[in-house]
């Protein structure tokens, strides 16, 4: 093949290969560019999405973390409310209720002060002129014979038996118009209740001030 042949076909070839490079390749290029840009473009897309689903998700859970720690904290709250209160009634029990009964139990069984109770009610219901027939009941650990004795004869003379009677209670003392259906009750409970709503809030002061705080 002659020279010049062979830079003829050298010629078409390279025809041939810009022919193939123009409508082939360089298209081929230009799409394969276009698919990067758009997956790009759908990535990005993809990753604000998710970002923002994230950022949701992150908020939702700190609210509901927020929520659960105020519901936390309230019902702490209240527990500890609920134990202090709790505790106070306990104390009150313990220390305010027992002592104080203890206490009026102790100073109604006295004899003196039993007989100063009946003596004293019995003379009222004679001042007054009420006619009934008067029974007069002490605590069940008082002797009987003692106060008996303790009130004298005009006394007892005024009672239905003509003496006291042992009555269900630890102290103090029960007086009983019969015909009046009417009981004046001097018993170490009606003598705790009337004392202890008198004293009860001084206690309670004294003992939990500062502790609502």
């Amino acid at each position: 093949m002659s020279e010049k042949s062979i830079d003829t076909a050298k010629g078409k070839i390279q025809k041939i290969c810009d022919v193939l490079k123009n409508e082939t390749i360089e298209p081929a290029k230009q799409e394969a560019k276009e698919i990067v840009e758009n997956a790009q473009m759908q990535a990005e897309e993809i990753i604000e999405k998710a970002n923002k689903k994230a950022d949701e998700i992150i908020k939702k859970s700190q609210e509901e973390k927020d929520k659960q720690q105020k519901v936390f904290e309230s019902a702490l709250s209240l527990a500890k409310k609920q134990a202090i209160d709790s505790l106070k009634i306990e104390i009150e029990q313990k220390l305010f209720d027992k002592s104080l009964s203890e206490l009026i139990v102790k100073a109604s069984t006295d004899i003196k002060v039993l007989s100063n109770m009946i003596t004293s009610i019995v003379k009222v219901v004679e001042e007054n002129g009420i006619d009934v027939d008067i029974m007069a009941f002490i605590s069940k650990t008082a002797s009987k014979k003692a106060i008996n004795e303790l009130i004298g004869q005009t006394i007892l003379e005024k009672l239905k038996s003509n003496s006291v009677e042992i009555g269900d209670f630890d102290g103090g003392a029960k007086i009983s118009l019969k015909d009046n259906n009417i009981t004046i009750d001097m018993s170490d409970d009606a003598l705790f209740h009337c004392i202890a709503k008198y004293i009860r809030s001084d206690f309670r002061d004294i003992m939990f001030k500062g502790s609502n705080e």
